[in-house]
């Protein structure tokens, strides 16, 4: 091998180890805020998906990951953990937004958003799936 070469094999050496361990420092931040995520709300993410198809949510909302989703009778759900506001009426944290699944129109009577019958843990776990959404 000449001289160049062996720097240029090198070089991408490094850049491929500074790379891994970015993305794996990536990782394990993504893997916090998931975790600080599922503790503020008490659900668990990967089981909001089911709780969201079981409720028929995508039938009025288009939510990111679950290609059947695809409602347009309310708004999209996307990017929902950057949203200020849920409904307009009240700020976006995890106490509210378990509240507004499980009791929309106890929040907001007359809302377009029907009461589903969400239980305590469905309405925790879509929640957490909607807050981790970025």
């Amino acid at each position: 091998m000449r001289p160049r070469s062996l720097f240029a094999a090198a070089g991408v050496l490094v850049a491929v180890g500074i790379g891994g361990t970015l993305i794996a420092q990536h990782q394990i931040a993504w893997g916090k805020e998931m975790a600080e995520i599922e503790q503020r709300t008490g659900g668990h993410i990967e089981a909001g998906p089911a709780a969201i198809r079981r409720l028929g949510c995508g039938t009025c909302h288009t939510i990111p990951g679950l290609p059947d989703a695809k409602g347009r009778v309310g708004p999209p759900l996307t990017r929902w953990a950057e949203r200020t506001y849920i409904a307009g009426v009240m700020p976006n944290t995890a106490a509210n937004l378990i509240l507004w699944i499980r009791w929309p129109q106890g929040v907001l009577p007359r809302s377009g958003m029907p009461n589903l019958g969400a239980s305590e843990t469905e309405s925790r776990d879509i929640a957490a799936y909607l807050l981790s959404l970025t």
